[in-house]
């Protein structure tokens, strides 16, 4: 597997609706994917249910990655929060093609058009 890693950098906003950006490099798989979970499920904890997942550098989501994500979409709907998906990379927006994720999942272009989002949608 060699460096199929995941690095997440979180950009915790303190605006009036409280957003935390995940921003993804890398790989969403086996070996990643408590990492990422318990990265998420952190901001459940503290009570932040407006995820902004920025994507245009993973290279690769295993079914179980996009399993996690219907269920960070569940909790997060259940709680009245928004989660916006931002420039998903190519192997990403196959895949979201495919399984009709677009359906289901906001995406946007960029960081800026998702927290306009926030500010309208909340």
């Amino acid at each position: 597997m060699g460096n199929e890693e995941l690095t997440i950098y979180i950009d915790k906003k303190e605006t009036p609706e409280k957003i935390w950006i995940f921003y993804l490099n890398g790989y969403l798989q086996a070996n990643t994917l408590e990492e990422f979970k318990n990265n998420v499920e952190s901001a459940f904890r503290e009570g932040i249910y407006n995820i902004i997942f920025d994507c245009h550098k993973i290279k690769f989501a295993s079914s179980a990655a996009l399993g996690a994500l219907i269920s960070f979409l569940d909790e997060v709907e259940k709680n009245n929060g928004k989660l916006i998906m931002v420039d998903l990379s190519e192997p990403i927006a196959d895949v979201f093609e495919l399984l009709e994720f677009f359906d289901i999942f906001p995406t946007v272009d960029t960081i800026e058009e998702a927290l306009s989002k926030f500010n309208t949608l909340i």
